[in-house]
């Protein structure tokens, strides 16, 4: 067992790695910033290994500078609701394709229409669609995706990708694709 000045050393270590990672990220965001050309920003996972707070504002500056007219693109893992209302267009990818992509708004309404899930109250639709493609917890999880048999055996993400393509949906994502070349 340590001696009781060793684990506040510890803790005292952890709390600063942890503020070190939070100033690490906004200062990786903040040199990103510093040329006012930049029109387009693409983060991987800007808000990883943050707290709830941190992550917030980081979800706040990226929606503010969006506002001013710069283009932002980022993965998020395991996005929260109150981070998630901050952007205005999703895409969930699985098995390397395109499981829904389209505005934030709709993105509930394609759950709950197209692939006839059923979201529990208080359950965040993100975490939901997360669930169910994570095999690691998707048997143990309560997702049922009415458009997919009980008893599906195979790539859920392959599934979901070719009930995307067919739902009239994916047009806007290869008009996208295709403007943007």
């Amino acid at each position: 067992m340590l001696p009781n000045i060793y684990v506040y050393i510890i803790i005292a270590a952890f709390y600063s790695l942890i503020h070190f990672i939070r100033e690490k990220r906004r200062l990786a965001i903040g040199s990103e910033l510093l040329d006012s050309s930049i029109s387009i920003l693409l983060l991987d996972e800007p808000t990883s290994g943050l707290d709830a707070a941190a992550a917030q504002n980081i979800a706040n500056l990226l929606r503010s500078l969006s506002d001013q007219g710069m283009s932002i693109t980022t993965t998020l893992h395991q996005p929260r609701q109150s981070i998630m209302s901050r952007f205005d267009s999703v895409m969930v990818m699985a098995s390397g394709s395109a499981i829904y992509y389209g505005p934030r708004e709709s993105f509930e309404s394609y759950l709950t229409t197209n692939l006839q899930c059923t979201i529990p109250l208080h359950e965040s639709p993100y975490d939901l669609l997360l669930d169910a493609l994570n095999p690691a917890i998707a048997e143990e999880s309560i997702v049922n995706i009415g458009v997919v048999s009980a008893n599906f055996e195979g790539d859920l993400g392959a599934k979901l990708a070719t009930l995307f393509d067919n739902s009239g949906m994916f047009v806007y994502v290869y008009v996208l694709c295709v403007f943007m070349q």
